[in-house]
């Protein structure tokens, strides 16, 4: 599947999907939905930025367990972000300086799945350039969890708790 513009699969997805860049997603879906479903061979593009792993999804139980595994030669945030659009036209509130706003998160979606999920990106491009990324999650019970982030920032190999 491939395109210039995501916007045309919001009806797909139920919700207003931004226009973005041009994007190719590939991919090989196997499996039994009523019990288990391997997408394999997955292989993603937008803008410069590129995605490519498997993920697994175990059906058989009451709460559904994914896991998945992936790579990026370069994941450039800017590629997913309207160009020129204010925060508050992305449905995005208006900053207070606060990282975290002050209202509860809806937290009860974390119980509706499983997942251990593992990326290592090569170069991601955010407010700054790091190289030989590697992120983890971990949701169990509703249990979110990220072990030590792992980037080498200017020629540094940093790691940075999370939980």
């Amino acid at each position: 599947m491939a395109g210039d513009s995501l916007e045309p699969l919001s009806p797909l997805a139920g919700a207003s999907v931004p226009a973005l860049r041009p994007y190719s997603v590939t991919g090989r879906l196997k499996g039994d939905p009523a019990a288990k479903l391997t997408l394999s061979e997955f292989g993603a593009k937008i803008g410069g930025s590129d995605l490519s792993g498997t993920i697994t999804a175990d059906l058989r139980t009451p709460v559904p367990a994914i896991d998945g595994a992936f790579k990026s030669s370069r994941l450039d945030v800017a590629d997913f972000l309207v160009p020129g659009q204010p925060a508050e036209e992305r449905g995005e509130p208006k900053s207070d300086g606060r990282v975290f706003p002050d209202a509860p998160l809806p937290l009860e979606g974390l119980k509706a799945v499983e997942a251990i999920l593992e990326i290592s990106i090569e170069t991601l491009v955010a407010a700054m350039e790091a190289k030989n990324v590697e992120i983890g999650l971990h949701l169990k019970g509703g249990d979110l969890r990220v072990p030590p982030l792992k980037a080498d920032v200017s020629g540094r190999m940093s790691r940075a708790p999370c939980a």
